[in-house]
């Protein structure tokens, strides 16, 4: 009995199998099911946020027309938001038969392209409204000193940079490379069939 493996015949003798396709559509399961409930949770906090700022809308009853402005501003950017994530719901939901492989990656990619239009384009348009509007609204109630305006401003204007340009990429990047990666598996697999 020999002890020299030849290690590169086996690695190109090595052949690659495809995932089995039980295992693709649990997977596909899984994320849709991870997306679903992290939009529909998402959507009530955002519903359950324009409700708590019409409230103090009416108790305090704002005098400035900035303030009012910036409310409005708020939860437009708020319910916009709302209104076109939930646009993404109905390709959340797990067939109840199994479609063909060409179908369910042709779902899949079009999931792709609701995420994406909401992670780039809704993403900006609600962050600026929403930074927009909580500057015209903390106008009337920052007192108008130098320092507090300054450290009003800039302590928000700070958050606002931390989650534009930290948190939001990296969760939009995460939630990207889960979806490609699904994506990719699926492709493997109908490339890998169609060879046969």
């Amino acid at each position: 009995m020999s002890n020299n493996i030849d290690f590169k015949d086996l690695w190109q003798k090595k052949i690659s199998e495809p995932p089995a396709l039980s295992e693709l559509f649990s997977l596909a399961s899984k994320l849709k099911r991870q997306l679903l409930i992290k939009t529909v949770l998402l959507n009530i906090v955002l519903i359950l946020t324009a409700a708590i700022i019409i409230g103090i809308w009416i108790y305090y009853q704002p005098q400035l027309i900035t303030t009012k402005i910036g409310i409005c501003l708020v939860i437009f950017a708020i319910f916009s938001f709302v209104f076109v994530q939930s646009r993404i719901l109905p390709y959340l939901k797990n067939e109840k038969e199994i479609l063909n492989l060409n179908e369910y990656l042709i779902q899949l990619k079009k999931l792709r392209q609701k995420e994406l239009f909401i992670q780039t384009t809704m993403m900006n348009i609600y962050f600026i409204l929403l930074a927009l509007g909580v500057f015209l609204y903390m106008y009337e109630y920052v007192p108008k000193t130098v320092l507090s305006i300054s450290l009003t401003y800039g302590i928000t204007l700070a958050w606002f940079s931390l989650n534009w340009f930290y948190i939001r990429p990296k969760g939009i990047k995460k939630q990207q490379e889960k979806t490609n990666s699904l994506i990719a598996k699926f492709e493997e697999l109908q490339k890998q069939i169609t060879e046969q």
